[in-house]
């Protein structure tokens, strides 16, 4: 490492010739304190009143390059605004300070009556363009979006091209996107479903997606090296209307079979405050309308039947001359869920699988209670920018439920689902309990439980040298909770000596969890800039400490009869005390180069050390010992990446290695028998994994024809890899677990990802979709040791058709997958899921809107042959508008041929689960909406 490193340094000294000087700065209203984007600067040479530079100003600002040290005048010029003439002086220091930030500079409109006027106005009728590119901005046109009625902000960012939304993140091109802002001033930073579920469609003009300065580099005037160092951020404009002032958005629904829903949203919207009031009730587990971004995921993220209320309170403040922002939240929401499971499995065994079926209900309850707070400090153009972000979160949760499993040799043939559960449990079907049953198990448990946990968080950066960087960290928190669960367990086993012998268990438990952390770090940045290059170096320094006391107290009944005389069950109670302590240094090394004919080269090195110290204290039966064991593992990555800005295109490799430390706890000798039927315990010979993994990606994008492809690959090995070690007894049905090291596994996968592409010249028809295929090999002890191989292959392709009010897309899916074992006696594994339909949006006469899909679901080659279903699945609304748009009367059915349902697959080394999932079915509501919105005399 030493020798590459020597290497790397070498080879940067001889591409490093003479510094490059930038001059750069920001233009903003003066009443407003808004970025003023379509001005022009130019720079003059104070002697000879000659033209040095030129340059455009941007929402990021503007800057210009090759300017030598020296005294100048800069004009500043904008349509409708005052110009402005200021005397600047520029110094630069060779290497270390090859940026000067001139400042920030505030425009001054002209009165009304000496700005120019358009003419009058002038009917163009044509077809809105949905997308544009605008220097490095691209902009896309809201109202060019056809959106069913009661679309929120997510409904219209999903629509857009080249965008995803994944569990409430926006990506685009596949890039996370740092940041969503409404109308240029962060809304509620870090959370951005917040303004995505609440934020009413109809309000937006346009969205704008760019690259910005973050807070703290403009604070500390600092300007980023390349333009992916900076925050990607996507700006939702509202139209005027709605930018100052109140609005709200009342909603309420009734439905058949008692379903319920109702919304409210209320925004208070200024230049330099915003203040959301939110509350959202129903029975409908919160799903988004049918139709609403022309795509209904039926199957796969449905949860089961659900009565949710949530309300909340947010507030932010931003300092007209950007002094300080101050953002803060209290949100509190309650569910009650009601939850159904059956499974049916197999588990992967040499001499032949074994099979077994699981069903569950129960209810639960939950209430959750946070508050987050953020005080930013941040004065533009200062050596100091500070964040203090203080936390609280309380969650109380109460249960009870009850389940059913059976453990069998042989795969029976059930002609519904759950057909053997019900013959054995019920009927005491002698054929299963002679030929096919191990063993059974009943549960009956209650629990309750309550989590606070608060943290404080604060960061403090300082600026040397225009460019380097200090960093300063601190972080604490702690962690209080308290678990409590009643349980009965009813065992019997069928095939051993005993032909029904029979255990009955009462179980109490009581869980607390106290835990506190603390972290101090400190990085500092040296960035050195050159003609054609930029090199950083970050050094980097961490401690942190940890403690953790997770006792469990369990007491047991041996019977009925004896469950007023419960005694201390000493084998599965436990004290436990973990203490943790974290020396991390580390070294970052950033090389940037840039080559002819736009192409740029980046090389990253990432050099991370970390000296680990744990102590555990255990009690637990009859072992009563105090661990301590000091480790040091070393990880790295290297990341190449070479961009080609001509072409649009950008290629990256990347290679990595990390180590996985086991657990204290399993390395200890215990056994723990809580559940009859699984049996935990340690093993004191666990080994540290290792993991390689080496990435490649590959993506490109023209954005004057929306044309974007992407391509992915990694492969991942793993040595000393950390696994369960599986003892299956046939005659007991008893499965006896601990981790263990196995060797000889890896992960080989790749997708392909296209948008965009145009079939044919003169019909507005886009093919999109992505290919992926996966292997994955691993090796485990099942009984013996044995290995396992899957192959997947998935495909999923759309045809989208956009002209005027009407928006359709044909799709389908499929993904196939097989798997293979050495088991002696395993059968390999095949099965397909694969889905095709139909979705669209149009507008019809009279201010109404139709909006629907249509899905046909099928599932092929499922164990349990009740599974290998196909479902329609048929969701419609339609909608009309009243009084200005002010008032919203909508139509939705839901599941109308009621063929809905949620069954998910699961395959890995060790077998294969099927499980389906209760979930909402058909129903039909009636919507209202009333839309509010009153601006003031004077906006502030």
């Amino acid at each position: 490492m030493n020798r590459f490193l020597l290497v790397f340094f070498i080879s940067m000294c001889h591409l490093m010739a003479y510094g490059q000087n930038r001059a750069y700065g920001y233009v903003v209203d003066s009443f407003t304190g808004e970025a003023v984007d379509s001005c022009e600067i130019m720079l003059y040479d104070a002697d000879t009143v000659k033209v040095v530079g030129r340059t455009p100003n941007h929402p990021g600002g503007w800057h210009m390059d090759n300017v030598s040290s020296g005294d100048y005048v800069l004009k500043i010029s904008a349509k409708n605004y005052y110009p402005e003439y200021h005397k600047v002086k520029l110094s630069f220091i060779k290497y270390r300070k090859p940026t000067h930030l001139v400042g920030t500079f505030k425009l001054r409109k002209l009165p009304m009556s000496l700005r120019e006027h358009q003419l009058g106005e002038v009917v163009v009728k044509s077809s809105k363009v949905k997308m544009y590119y605008r220097g490095d901005t691209i902009v896309y046109n809201a109202d060019a979006f056809q959106l069913a009625q009661g679309s929120m902000l997510d409904g219209l960012v999903s629509r857009l091209p080249g965008v995803e939304l994944k569990n409430g993140q926006i990506f685009v091109n596949g890039e996370f996107v740092d940041n969503l802002m409404v109308n240029g001033r962060d809304f509620f930073k870090g959370n951005p479903k917040i303004a995505l579920d609440n934020l009413p469609g109809y309000m937006v003009n346009t969205i704008k997606v760019y690259r910005k300065e973050s807070d703290r580099n403009m604070a500390l005037g600092i300007q980023s090296v390349n333009k992916k160092e900076k925050e990607l951020v996507m700006d939702v404009n509202l139209k005027k209307i709605y930018s100052f002032g109140w609005s709200m958005n009342v909603e309420g629904g009734l439905g058949t079979d008692n379903h319920y829903a109702g919304k409210l949203f209320g925004l208070r919207f200024s230049n330099y405050s915003r203040s959301v009031l939110f509350g959202n009730v129903n029975n409908t587990n919160n799903a988004s309308v049918p139709g609403t971004s022309g795509n209904w995921n039926t199957q796969y993220n449905l949860v089961s039947p659900t009565r949710y209320c949530s309300t909340g309170l947010m507030h932010s403040i931003d300092d007209r001359q950007k002094r300080f922002k101050y953002e803060g939240n209290v949100t509190f929401d309650y569910n009650h869920q009601n939850n159904q499971t059956f499974t049916s499995a197999s588990q992967f065994l040499t001499g032949g699988d074994t099979y077994s079926r699981f069903r569950s209900q129960s209810t639960s309850r939950s209430s959750h209670l946070n508050t987050t707070h953020k005080l930013t400090l941040q004065k533009p153009n200062s050596n100091l920018y500070m964040e203090i972000q203080p936390k609280l979160d309380y969650t109380d949760n109460r249960g009870n439920g009850s389940s059913r499993y059976v453990d069998m040799n042989g795969n029976p043939s059930e002609a519904y689902m759950g057909a053997s559960l019900d013959s054995i449990f019920n009927s005491e079907n002698m054929f299963y309990q002679k030929n096919l049953v191990t063993s059974n198990q009943q549960i009956e448990q209650r629990s309750n439980g309550h989590t606070l946990h608060a943290n404080l968080s604060a960061i403090a950066t300082l600026r040397f040298f225009t460019t380097d960087v200090l960093n300063i960290r601190l972080n604490g928190g702690l962690t209080n909770g308290k678990s409590h669960s009643d349980e009965v367990n009813i065992v019997r086993h069928f095939r051993s000596d005993a032909p029904t012998a029979e255990t009955y268990k009462r179980m109490y438990a009581e869980s607390p969890t106290d835990i506190y952390n603390y972290q101090l770090g400190a990085d500092y940045s040296l960035t050195y800039r050159f003609q054609k290059s930029a090199l950083i170096v970050i050094p980097k320094y961490v401690f942190s400490n940890s403690s953790e006391e997770a006792p469990r107290t369990m007491y047991t009944a041996g019977d009925e009869l004896a469950e007023l005389f419960q005694m201390r069950d000493i084998v599965n109670s436990y004290d436990s005390k973990m203490q943790t302590t974290h020396h991390q240094p580390s070294l970052l090394v950033n090389w940037q180069y840039n080559l002819p004919k736009q192409y740029g080269l980046q090389i990253t090195t990432n050099l991370n050390q970390d000296f680990q110290k744990r102590r555990l204290t255990y009690k637990r039966n009859t072992i009563d010992t105090v661990m301590v064991r000091n480790d040091a593992t070393f990880s790295t990555r290297v990341s190449f990446r070479l961009n080609d800005g001509k072409r649009g295109a950008d290629y990256t490799v990347n290679y990595s290695v990390s180590r996985q430390l086991p657990s204290l706890t399993s390395m200890l000798p215990y056994t723990d028998d809580a559940n009859p039927l699984v049996v935990m315990n340690g093993n004191p010979d666990l080994k540290t994994a290792t993991t390689h993994q080496i990435e490649f990606f590959w993506s490109k994008h023209n954005w004057a024809k929306r044309r974007m492809l992407d391509f992915s690959a990694y492969y991942l090995t793993t040595k000393n890899s950390i696994a369960n070690s599986v003892l299956y007894d046939r005659t007991t049905g008893i499965t006896t677990m601990s981790q263990c090291n196995t060797d000889g596994n890896y992960q080989l996968s790749a997708v392909f990802r296209y948008s965009g592409i145009k079939l044919f010249p003169k019909v507005p028809v886009t093919l999109g979709g992505n290919t992926a295929v996966d292997e994955t090999k691993s090796h485990e002890l099942i009984n013996v040791l044995q290995s396992s191989k899957r192959n997947s292959i998935s495909q999923r392709l759309s045809l989208d058709y956009s002209k005027n009010n009407l928006e359709l897309s044909l799709f389908g899916r499929a993904s196939y997958q097989h798997i293979t074992t050495s088991a002696e006696g395993s059968e390999n594994i095949n099965s397909v899921d694969f889905s095709y339909g139909l979705n669209g949006v149009t507008s019809l006469p009279w201010k109404m809107t139709l909006s629907g899909d249509m899905t046909m679901y099928c599932r092929r080659g499922y164990a349990d042959h009740s599974m290998n279903t196909n479902q329609l699945v048929f969701n419609l609304q339609i909608g009309r508008s009243f009084f200005n748009d002010k008032v919203q009367l909508r139509l939705v059915g839901y599941d109308l041929l009621g063929q809905i349902d949620n069954v998910t697959q699961t395959i890995n080394q060790y077998g294969r689960k099927e499980t389906w999932r209760n979930v909402i079915t058909r129903y039909a509501m009636v919507h209202l909406s009333y839309r509010f919105n009153k601006q003031p005399k004077k906006k502030l």
